[in-house]
C-alpha cells in the first residue's frame, strides 16, 4: 500500500478548534488540583479552543487536543541540544 499526497496533508496536526475542543493537559491540570465534579470541569473547558490554533492528536482511536501556551510551555522545559539546533 503506497501512501500518495503524504501523510499530513490529509490529516493536519496543527488545527483550528472547534466548539467541541479543550486542551486535555489543560483539563488534566483542573482535576489534578480537585477530582470532584470531573465532567463538569471537563465540560466548562469546552469551546475555549474554537477558532483557535491547537494540535489534535489521534491515540487508540481517540482525539485529544492540546492547546498551543501547553506546546510552548513544553518546548520551554525540554530545549533541544545546541548539536541538534543547527541542523
Amino acid at each position: 500500500m503506497a501512501l500518495s499526497g503524504g501523510l499530513y496533508e490529509e490529516k493536519k496536526i496543527v488545527t483550528l478548534g472547534n466548539r467541541g475542543d479543550y486542551c486535555y493537559l489543560c483539563a488534566r491540570e483542573v482535576t489534578a488540583k480537585d477530582e470532584r465534579e470531573y465532567r463538569q470541569k471537563q465540560a466548562d473547558l469546552k469551546g475555549k479552543l474554537e477558532g483557535k490554533k491547537c494540535i489534535k492528536i489521534n491515540h487508540n482511536g481517540m482525539e485529544f487536543a492540546i492547546c498551543l501556551e501547553h506546546i510552548h510551555k513544553i518546548a520551554k522545559e525540554n530545549p533541544l541540544p545546541k548539536e541538534e539546533k543547527s541542523k
